[in-house]
């Protein structure tokens, strides 16, 4: 763990500090010394998981900054980090910064309880105003992804199971692998990889799905699919 902290001496700093978690040991330095003094936040602590801040004594802190590398990492975070970050403590908010700027991803963060989603390609000035805003009790979006999402039909009602097992016999297994980690964000090159099948493959795959629900991008494969599966 490490501390940053922008009070001038003798004055009395902010009971429940912002914590960044950053497995990147200089990125989660900048991070802090971005928020902390550029921000005019009093305290900032740093960790490289959220184990170790579950482990710290400063775990009552009300606002995490999480940094996001890939897909794999923020499927992980929403659906297994944060209830274990709210177990611990349940009043906690949490702040993304990702690499995975596609709708979906933002979304999907946001219905699992994140209150703020930054993008890894902003200016230090958003990320500061998403935490203040979340602190508030706002909660923060890219503004291009809420434009997507008001022209996608994405929250209609909910189907029961046997909606969902007749609308998934439009696609064949090999199909519903490949939407299954376009939800996960990954792009065809990695899609090819984890599948043991060529990028090309990969492409005329994706252009048969599009073709079978009247998707025109992949964004909207996601959430035309969003009825095939239970959870996002």
């Amino acid at each position: 763990m490490t501390a940053i902290s922008n009070a001038p001496v003798g004055t009395p700093v902010e009971q429940k500090p912002i914590s960044v978690i950053c497995k990147d040991a200089l990125l989660c330095q900048c991070l802090m010394l971005g928020i902390a003094h550029r921000g005019y936040f009093d305290r900032v602590v740093g960790f490289t998981d959220p184990a170790e801040w579950v482990a710290s004594e400063i775990c009552s802190s009300s606002t995490i900054v999480l940094w996001i590398s890939d897909a794999s990492s923020l499927d992980k975070m929403i659906n297994d980090d944060l209830d274990i970050l709210r177990e611990k403590a349940p009043n906690v908010t949490v702040i993304i910064i990702s690499t995975l700027t596609n709708t979906y991803a933002v979304i999907n963060a946001l219905r699992k309880g994140v209150k703020g989603y930054v993008t890894s390609d902003s200016d230090l000035d958003v990320l500061l105003g998403a935490i203040r805003l979340v602190r508030a009790g706002g909660v923060y979006a890219p503004t291009n992804s809420l434009k997507e999402l008001s022209t996608t039909s994405t929250f209609g009602e909910e189907p029961d199971n046997e909606a969902r097992e007749k609308e998934a016999t439009r696609f064949t297994a090999r199909e519903m692998t490949i939407i299954r980690l376009l939800r996960l964000g990954d792009p065809n090159k990695t899609i090819a990889r984890k599948m043991n099948l060529t990028e090309g493959t990969i492409k005329l795959h994706v252009g048969t799905i599009m073709r079978k629900i009247g998707a025109q991008n992949r964004t909207q494969v996601v959430y035309f699919t969003n009825r095939v599966f239970k959870d996002p």
